[in-house]
């Protein structure tokens, strides 16, 4: 048997969790700017990278089609993983402190799953039966 049970963390006199909310919802703000230029920090080494292989080993310390050409398509789509991965981040970052500070609260759903001691007796037969019957 399963069921879902709210957990929620609220504060009725005191207005906390909407600042909280706020300070969580303006630095993650402010992040998600710093990631945003950091991605263009990195497209524009990665265009400057292509050029040769020098400039790419100068800028990134590594490149994987070196001896051809700099950096190749898959050079750049792997040093933008890491940026794009933080700018997501703190993008959703936002999104829960707007929630917290909109609610004024902080609600997590938590599933249990209640076993009944004759569901396990019943299973408990039913895997007996099958190893009888593999038998």
């Amino acid at each position: 048997m399963k069921r879902i049970v709210w957990w929620k963390i609220r504060s009725e006199k005191i207005r906390m969790f909407k600042l909280i909310g706020a300070f969580l919802m303006s630095a993650a703000v402010l992040m998600v700017f710093s990631s945003l230029y950091h991605i263009i920090l990195v497209v524009d080494k990665a265009r400057m990278a292509t050029n040769s292989c020098e400039t790419s080993m100068a800028l990134f310390g590594w490149s994987r089609g070196c001896p051809e050409q700099g950096f190749i398509w898959e050079d750049i789509v792997g040093v933008l993983l890491g940026p794009t991965a933080e700018f997501l981040f703190w993008l959703a970052i936002v999104i829960v402190g707007m929630m917290v500070y909109q609610t004024g609260q902080f609600t997590i759903p938590i599933e249990e799953h209640e076993i009944v001691p004759s569901e396990i007796h019943a299973h408990a037969e039913k895997a007996k039966e099958k190893q009888t019957k593999k038998k």
